[in-house]
């Protein structure tokens, strides 16, 4: 979101199998910050506008495995 406007929506099939539901939503999480991080670049480099980046997630199995490290 920039102020109170969407900048970016998707709707998309899962490519891969995962084992269970929590590490479908963390693949889902991944794709939602690479693709952010792909338009917070664009907006950098295009105009110089700098804009911070949330992922939001209700799966608590995905924010644990997201929150792992090694």
């Amino acid at each position: 979101m920039v102020g109170a406007h969407m900048i970016k929506g998707w709707s998309a099939t899962q490519a891969g199998v995962a084992l269970s539901s929590g590490e479908a939503e963390y693949y889902g999480v991944v794709r939602a910050a690479g693709l952010g991080l792909g338009q917070q670049a664009l907006y950098r480099d295009g105009g110089g506008v700098h804009l911070p980046l949330r992922v939001w997630t209700d799966s608590s199995a995905a924010m644990g495995t997201a929150g792992r490290q090694g």
